[in-house]
């Protein structure tokens, strides 16, 4: 049987709510305050030193909810990397018409035949 503790930790909490409470004032207005995590042995001034930012968006409901932005720290998004272009032989002599394809290795062959005569060493695929 699951107790209502394990089900309230089951179900996922508003963005906004795991970082913001509400508080009623007397004069019966409500306001919403950050929450603060005090661990054991820690001082209130310690705990509001190690607030950890909140994300982008819980600070867009925190605007829409009081009228006013946020003014703490809010987690920036990490840009995505651009993927670098992968060329390969194959792909470049693919995009080749067959005439220059075929034009391109009979020069090849006459380099090599060139370089045979001259006694020098063709690069080989050794």
């Amino acid at each position: 049987m699951i107790s209502f503790g394990q089900m309230m930790g089951m179900r996922k909490r508003d963005p906004f709510e795991q970082f913001f409470k509400s508080v009623q004032m007397p004069d019966g207005s409500t306001t919403f305050e950050r929450r603060l995590e005090i661990t054991p042995g820690q001082s209130l001034q310690q705990a509001q030193q190690d607030l950890k930012p909140v994300t982008k968006e819980a600070a867009d409901i925190f605007k829409e909810k009081t009228g006013k932005a946020y003014t703490g720290a809010v987690l920036k998004e990490p840009e995505p990397e651009p993927e670098p272009e992968k060329e390969t032989l194959g792909k470049s002599e693919s995009a080749l018409s067959r005439r220059e394809r075929l034009r391109r290795r009979k020069d090849a062959s006459f380099q090599f035949a060139a370089m045979q005569k001259q006694g020098g060493k063709a690069q080989s695929g050794v």
